[in-house]
């Protein structure tokens, strides 16, 4: 099966050639399409955007190029998926730095689910951008769709080491979401004896916390 080009993506061949531009991380050749008049937000097949497209091709300096030509940062893909989604979600964790360097919030929403990257750092396990997230400002308490805050996301996944960084940063323990509860009821869902020792150890440390906090610690439904 052949490539998809640009031009197979968004159809057009002044947007195609802007593609391409942005994916080779050619800056100059992006200023002076844009300059000439060409969309830097056009989106193409699924709703994918120019920023997108660069960031699928690992260009840093396509990315940032469509920025400084004003390109906007959390238009989002069918999915409701922003770029900061993505590079929340990568393996590389240097795309996401390059856009919190070049100024793109820490905190843009999918407007589908309501979630910010610090969701989808936990949810894929990615370190890296979890800490730069953190790092940026992201809002520890930033609720989705369902209410469910970071504190939930990272209960639900079992990652209690990550449930304690987010207490520490200032998460609030007695948030609850759109079902009631906080993140302990998820926390507790396992039983101790299937965790591993550091899971074990994790989330011993996590009810150590809250009890210094003077707030309860739920057991297990």
């Amino acid at each position: 099966m052949s490539q998809v080009t640009a031009l197979d993506v968004f159809g057009d061949e002044r947007v195609a050639a802007l593609a391409d531009a942005a994916a080779a991380g050619d800056k100059q050749a992006v200023a002076e399409l844009a300059r000439a008049g060409c969309n830097v937000n056009a989106r193409g097949d699924r709703g994918v955007n120019l920023v997108q497209w660069a960031f699928l091709h690992q260009s840093n300096a396509g990315m940032t190029a469509l920025l400084s030509a004003g390109a906007d940062p959390s238009a989002p893909d069918d999915h409701g998926n922003t770029v900061m989604h993505y590079a929340a979600a990568a393996e590389n964790p240097a795309m996401m730095t390059a856009l919190l360097e070049a100024g793109v919030s820490p905190d843009l929403r999918n407007p589908v689910k309501g979630e910010t990257p610090l969701f989808t750092a936990i949810m894929h396990d990615r370190e890296p951008q979890f800490q730069a997230l953190l790092a940026a400002g992201a809002d520890v308490d930033a609720a989705d769709a369902a209410g469910n805050r970071p504190l939930h996301q990272a209960a639900k996944v079992n990652d209690p080491r990550r449930v304690l960084v987010l207490l520490e940063a200032g998460a609030d323990p007695r948030a609850i979401n759109g079902q009631g509860v906080t993140f302990q009821r998820y926390l507790n869902a396992m039983d101790d004896a299937l965790r591993t020792a550091a899971v074990r150890d994790a989330k011993a440390a996590v009810d150590g916390w809250l009890r210094q906090q003077g707030i309860g610690v739920e057991t297990g439904a």
